[in-house]
């Protein structure tokens, strides 16, 4: 069995079952349609000028290389995101809210490292598929005896995450460690850039894309019903989601994970990434959360979901810097003056 904090052998992370290759023809997904480019917004003229600009970026850093690429756009999201100052006030907002206890130096340190964090997740998205887990000496994975007895015993589950680090990062970990699994995610506004990283994913993670909204919501139960594990992002907003607290303060939350798992008697298994030195990652993995079932239905999915913000909040916690703490998470009507 896995060592529980991670089971490198020298710099490179091994897996003692059998590796699934996204590049493979005889990949367990090949067959699986890939989602139709978000097709409510009408493609107009700027949609091409940022679609030439995206294809230009990633030109530009497939040519510089993973590690240069990355430091490049660190450096320059570092420099110029604090000067960005509507998004810097919603950050400095939300950290003075649910972190009082931090300093001003802290906060202003915490903004910088979640700019250089994002202008580096940028240049490494378009170098996706050279991300290769197990096969390189980029990551390590803590919690590597839960993930192999949930692959060894193929127990179908919910993985839920977070926008940390190098979110995209996550997913290649499961699908080449052998979790069949699809994942929720939100289409781009921009048609052109949306097929473009539908097709991009596919190629290093599971073709299986579930896109929010209705039409995901019914190819989800398709999944769930086939047998198929889920990967969703729970730290965001969502306007539809119950007001349960998110690192101490209550947050619209969106409880369809835990509906799904109390259904389909699922359990609920963290997931998140820190970012070590430059491009360089730790994939954690915690002890599932089980939906208990006293047959009350929305004081079970309460509980659930509740445990599930807590333990996201101590992953957010424990490196604030790498989490994205741009979005309109707390309602501001009851942040006050800040």
């Amino acid at each position: 069995m896995a060592d529980n904090k991670n089971n490198k052998t020298g710099n490179k992370l091994t897996w003692p079952l059998p590796l699934q290759d996204p590049a493979s023809p005889e990949r367990w997904d090949a067959d699986v349609p890939l989602p139709a480019p978000r097709a409510n917004n009408p493609v107009r003229f700027w949609h091409h000028i940022e679609y030439g600009l995206m294809g230009t970026l990633t030109g530009f850093f497939r040519l510089l290389g993973i590690d240069r690429a990355s430091a490049f756009s660190g450096a320059v999201f570092r420099t110029i995101g604090p000067l960005i100052k509507p998004v810097n006030k919603k950050a400095l907002r939300n950290l003075r809210y649910v972190m009082p206890e931090n300093s001003a130096q802290e906060n202003r340190k915490i903004i910088r490292n979640i700019w250089e964090n994002f202008g580096r997740t940028l240049a490494e998205f378009s170098m996706l598929d050279q991300f290769k887990p197990f096969e390189d000496d980029r990551f390590e994975l803590e919690g590597a005896d839960i993930l192999e007895k949930l692959v060894r015993e193929e127990t179908q589950a919910i993985y839920f995450s977070g926008h940390f680090a190098n979110w995209e990062l996550m997913s290649p970990l499961l699908y080449r460690a052998g979790v069949r699994n699809g994942f929720i995610y939100r289409p781009m506004n921009n048609p052109l850039t949306d097929k473009l990283v539908i097709k991009r994913r596919a190629s290093t993670m599971s073709r299986v894309q579930l896109p929010k909204g209705k039409q995901g919501g019914r190819s989800l139960i398709r999944i769930l019903v086939k047998g198929y594990s889920i990967l969703t992002m729970q730290d965001q907003k969502l306007n539809t989601g119950e007001p349960i607290p998110f690192m101490g303060k209550e947050a619209m939350t969106a409880v369809a994970a835990t509906r799904m798992a109390l259904k389909y008697k699922l359990p609920l298994v963290p997931v998140a990434i820190r970012r070590l030195d430059g491009a360089r990652f730790r994939v954690i993995i915690r002890e599932p959360i089980i939906v208990q079932d006293t047959g009350d239905i929305n004081k079970d999915v309460y509980d659930a979901t509740l445990k599930m913000n807590d333990v996201l909040g101590e992953f957010i916690r424990e490196k604030p810097g790498d989490w994205l703490w741009f979005h309109g998470r707390w309602p501001k009507d009851q942040m006050g003056d800040l």
